[in-house]
Order: structure tokens, then sequence, then C-alpha cells
């Protein structure tokens, strides 16, 4: 299995990463008052004045509790990050943003990030009063992380985290991972799963209420996006991985839209390397033209302009007009959507979804 990251397909340390799931079950149990926690989240933030300490988790690894309201987060996952950053809470040690560490563009070279600006380092859609440590998200170092001294761990879109991490993470303080396994839960389960961890279940509940509005003013403004096709790949030379399956935390979200994976395309008998995917070859890259959207998003420059400018790519007609290459912050967020980057994403989006939506 390959370590490294790829936006679209994240290679990680468990096979069934992109096989997501969504009839999530928190895993939690509120102090003293018998509350089921992040799977009954919506009622905890319409609801509770505040979150009851202390809570308990349940995960693939194992049984943690948070006894009081953490003051200082360490977040190991981009939706983590951006999760508790817009809760307001004191992230003191988060992972730097995709492109600063393998470059910017659409998969362009680069160095480890060490060079850019704080800006380059912070997801595009988070503002925050001040810069968190940052770490790069490829490799846990615990060491780096106790140096922090956590009140809490927040790991639940943590990709490379395994048992033996998670076991000395737990030494240093509660580590909130996923429930069953990696991006297996709705954006708004995990929000109110870290919600519920930081003691801030309501106002979960409004962030996941605005992820909701923008996407139904979106499907508002572009009722013509209803059962149109896409198909959304990663170029590998010889194939384009292309997800396919309906429970993808990508297809989800394209999903909410209004779209469909292009059936032609997803009917292929060519499973992918990685669950949820199909593997197309290039010999029959004439399928995406049943397409109504092509989304692509590439490892380097290099790769991108051999698909742009191979001559049985040039002729599909969806590369006319409706093909955009993805840039690796935004391919990153629609890995793995969360409720705050929601808002953020379409707009990166509309422009091609607007070409098909009115």
């Amino acid at each position: 299995m390959k370590t490294r990251f790829i936006p679209l397909l994240l290679a990680v340390t468990t096979t069934a990463a992109l096989v997501a799931c969504s009839d999530d079950t928190s895993g939690t149990t509120a102090g003293t008052s018998g509350s089921s926690g992040a799977a009954s989240g919506a009622d905890s933030a319409s609801g509770a004045d505040s979150a009851s300490f202390p809570v308990t988790f349940t995960s693939p690894f194992g049984t943690t509790t948070v006894e009081s309201r953490p003051q200082r987060v360490v977040a190991l996952g981009w939706s983590d990050q951006a999760v508790a950053t817009e809760l307001g809470a004191d992230v003191v040690m988060a992972p730097q943003t995709y492109s600063s560490i393998g470059g910017g563009g659409s998969g362009a070279a680069g160095g480890d990030g060490q060079d850019g600006t704080a800006q380059d380092r912070m997801l595009p859609y988070l503002h925050p009063d001040t810069e968190p440590v940052w770490f790069n998200p490829m490799s846990i170092d615990v060491e780096a992380v106790a140096g922090q001294k956590p009140d809490i761990i927040l790991a639940t879109s943590a990709f490379t985290i395994d048992q033996d991490t998670y076991d000395k993470l737990s030494a240093v303080a509660p580590v909130v991972t996923y429930d069953r396994q990696l991006y297996a839960a709705s954006p708004e389960d995990s929000a109110l799963r870290i919600g519920e961890a930081l003691g801030e279940p309501e106002k979960a509940g409004e962030l996941v209420d605005r992820a909701h509005r923008a996407v139904e003013e979106l499907t508002a403004a572009l009722p013509g996006l209803k059962d149109r096709s896409y198909v959304y790949g990663q170029y590998r030379g010889t194939s384009i991985a292309a997800v396919t399956d309906s429970d993808n935390a990508t297809a989800r979200f394209m999903s909410t839209l209004g779209l469909v994976p292009a059936p032609e395309v997803a009917g292929i008998d060519a499973k992918g390397r990685t669950p949820g995917t199909v593997d197309l070859s290039m010999e029959n890259i004439d399928l995406v033209d049943s397409a109504d959207l092509l989304f692509m998003t590439f490892q380097s420059d290099d790769d991108r302009r051999s698909f742009e400018d191979s001559a049985t790519v040039k002729r599909l007609t969806v590369m006319e007009d409706c093909y955009t290459a993805l840039d690796k912050e935004t391919a990153t967020a629609l890995q793995d959507p969360n409720v705050v980057s929601v808002p953020w994403l379409i707009e990166q989006l509309r422009p091609a979804l607007e070409k098909v939506g009115h």
C-alpha cells in the first residue's frame, strides 16, 4: 500500500479508507446524563445548555474519556483542525496543508512547506487569530505532540494514525478518533463528535446548519444540477482512478448537490486499487464523454500536461467546456468534506457547476 498522500484518493494504512458509510453511530457517552453523544448530537446541539463532562468516546483503537472541557487542542487531521478552530478552540498544533508540503497548483512538485508563510500552511477557508505549531501530516511525531501539553488530541480525520501511535498518544492526552473507520462518518456526525469532545455541541450544530444552508442555496440557484453526471478522477499515466462508490465521502457530497457518478464509467468491470473507485484505462477514455462534468486532479504539473496534451483526450467533447482541473486544496477538501469547508468548497466548484446547473 502506498503511503504518499494523493488528494483524490488518500493512500492510508487502512484499506477501507474510502469506503464510507453514512449510518455512523458516533460512540460517545456523556458523563452523568446518560446521553448518547454525537450520535444524538442533533438533539444535543439544538437543546442542551452545555456538554456534560466527563464524556467517553469509543473507536477502533480503544475507549477514551475527556474528563473536563479541554483548553489546549492538538488537531491531527484537517477536518479536526477546521471544526475545532471554527468552534473557537485553542488549536495549538495542526497539520500544514498538503500544497505546502507537495507544492501548489494542480500538482507542482515542492518542498516540505517550511519556507512558506503561515497562510500557505493554513487551510484556505480558515482565518484564526493565532498560528498553531505546524506538523507534516504524513507522519505523527508523538514527542512533538506531547511538547504542546494538550488537554485533548483530535484525530477523527487523521489518516496516518494506527494502534501503536494511538496508544502512545493516549499517554499524553485523551485521543478522540473516528468511531468506526476513516471517512465513514458524515461531515455532520464528525462535527458533532468534535463539538461533544470540546464541550460545544450547540456551536457544532450551528456549523452543521451553515453547511446545509450553503448546499440548499446552491441547489436552489442551480436546479439543473439534479441528476447531472460527473467523472471525478486522478490521472495515473495509463489510467484514471475514478470515484464511483455512492457511499464514498466525495460521492456523498456530490450527491447532496444533485450530481451522480457517470453510469458508463461507474459500471465498468475494473475495480480500482483504492476502495470505492474504478481504474479507467486510457484506452477507454471515450467513456468520459458520457459525463456532463469532468473533474480531474493530478500529482504533478507534468501529469496534467500529459493528460491534457493527449490526442485522445483532446477529442473529448467534455474537454471543450465542462472540464475542470482541481488544485490540491480543493481536491483535499473534496476528499473529506467537513462542515466548515463546505461553503468554500462550493464556491471553488461553482464555476464548473454553473455550466450545467442553470
